[in-house]
């Protein structure tokens, strides 16, 4: 059985379950740490996931990329170059006040800016 824990003991515990998200992610509940925090927290935060043995990541020892992951690595980052490049094109686009119709952009015209009726009108006014 655990030992109950001094108020100072237990806020003490409680922060440090609340700022590590490890203990979280494995499915651990704020009670079922506090009847053993210590050994909880040595045995889960401290330990290499039991999914990762030796040589798979244990311990965060990663090998190097070998030749055609470097080639994917690098054709991954270009693309997210590419997709971040048209993100901001659109948006500059947008912004400047074109739509997307019929299959491209174009720019939204103003029809009413200057009636074709207006100039006959001045045209045809006689002179008294």
């Amino acid at each position: 059985m655990a030992r109950p824990l001094t108020d100072a003991e237990l806020a003490h515990w409680t922060a440090i379950y609340e700022r590590n998200p490890i203990l979280r992610r494995r499915g651990v509940l704020l009670p079922t740490f506090l009847t053993f925090p210590a050994e909880i927290f040595a045995a889960l935060v401290f330990s290499p996931s039991p999914l990762a043995g030796e040589g798979w990541g244990g311990g965060h020892e990663f090998r190097p990329l070998l030749p055609r992951q470097r080639l994917v690595a690098a054709r991954l980052a270009v693309a997210e170059q590419l997709r971040e490049a048209a993100a901001q094109a659109e948006a500059a686009i947008a912004r400047a006040g074109y739509v997307f119709r019929g299959g491209g952009y174009i720019e939204v015209l103003h029809h009413r800016a200057w009636p074709r009726h207006q100039a006959r009108r001045d045209l045809n006014v006689r002179e008294g």
